[in-house]
């Protein structure tokens, strides 16, 4: 079954969804540090919390869109990006569409996920290990963690969509609730 995906529709109400995610976390959980040094450490710090509770939540997509949410919010904040913008969603929107489509194209296979979503989380947490958020040793220096977090960011967005358009509307969990909305 492929995905009932609108990358238009999606990419302008994650927009809009992720902005007031993100500011809200701004002035609030990222913002207890007194400059802006400990406020993008508040941030990592963050990130690195939810990567944790990311990876418990394994196969629970409402609480693992939750988490995927939250790892994005701080990894934007401690990169200092402002949220993805339309653009940005369009391309991931679009990007998922084109897997998701490629991929229920083949035949079964044995060597591909059989879901754009599974493709998706599995970048995404390879990059958060390599960024050195995922609690596990990286070795990559100062400089190419930076950069696999930002790579993180990406596989997320794109992984945050996926799951979301595959996700039914019945949650008990608000945020993914919220998500599931913007993308549906």
């Amino acid at each position: 079954m492929t995905l009932a995906l609108d990358p238009n529709r999606a990419a302008t109400q994650l927009t809009e969804w992720f902005a007031g995610l993100r500011e809200q976390l701004d002035r609030t959980v990222f913002a207890v540090g007194s400059d802006e040094a400990h406020r993008k450490a508040a941030a990592l710090t963050s990130v690195s919390r939810h990567v944790a509770s990311f990876e418990a939540a394994s196969g629970e997509p409402g609480p693992e869109i939750r988490e995927a949410a939250w790892v994005l919010a701080g990894a934007t904040r401690a990169l200092g990006l402002a949220a993805p913008n339309r653009a940005q969603w369009l391309a991931a929107a679009q990007n998922v569409a084109s897997l998701d489509a490629q991929v229920h194209s083949l035949d079964v296979s044995p060597w591909i996920a059989q879901d754009a979503a599974a493709i998706f989380r599995d970048h995404f947490v390879e990059a958060l290990r390599q960024a050195g958020v995922a609690r596990v040793p990286t070795i990559l220096d100062a400089t190419n963690r930076r950069t696999a977090l930002g790579l993180a960011v990406n596989w997320g967005m794109r992984y945050l969509i996926a799951v979301a358009a595959s996700s039914g509307p019945d949650f008990d969990d608000p945020a993914a609730g919220e998500v599931i909305a913007a993308v549906k």
